[in-house]
């Protein structure tokens, strides 16, 4: 049985991979030092990804029809509300963690980190 998720990160924001991914994007582009990178990310990152969320928001609405067009009037699509929607007694499930490759989001960052340190290690030796 289908059901949509509304607990942990997704009481505060209805994308919150999405969010994450921006972060560490902007992360990276500011820690190299190139502001202007910073800002094209961002802007080529809500461009992209804005109209995806709404295409995937659309397919939501039809499977769970009026509970989740009460979860979008409560929970904002991407910036986080600072308290969470409901209080969920669901716990964190490792098998859906590994079942919807949310790790991707791990291996990316550990990969961004390791190519910031390998830019310093050049710039220093040269």
């Amino acid at each position: 049985v289908e059901r949509l998720a509304v607990s942990g990160p997704y009481a505060h924001t209805r994308n919150p991979l999405y969010l994450g991914s921006f972060l560490m994007g902007a992360g990276f582009s500011i820690a190299g030092g190139v502001w202007w990178l910073a800002l094209a990310f961002a802007v080529l990152f809500l461009a992209i990804y804005v109209p995806v969320m709404r295409v995937e928001e659309e397919d939501l609405r039809q499977i769970f029809g009026a509970d989740f067009d009460e979860y979008r009037r409560a929970v904002p699509l991407l910036v986080p509300r600072l308290s969470p929607w409901r209080k969920s007694g669901e716990k964190f499930d490792f098998r859906l963690y590994l079942r919807y490759r949310e790790y991707r989001a791990a291996i990316g960052g550990v990969l961004g980190i390791a190519a910031l340190v390998g830019i310093s290690i050049l710039r220093s030796a040269y």
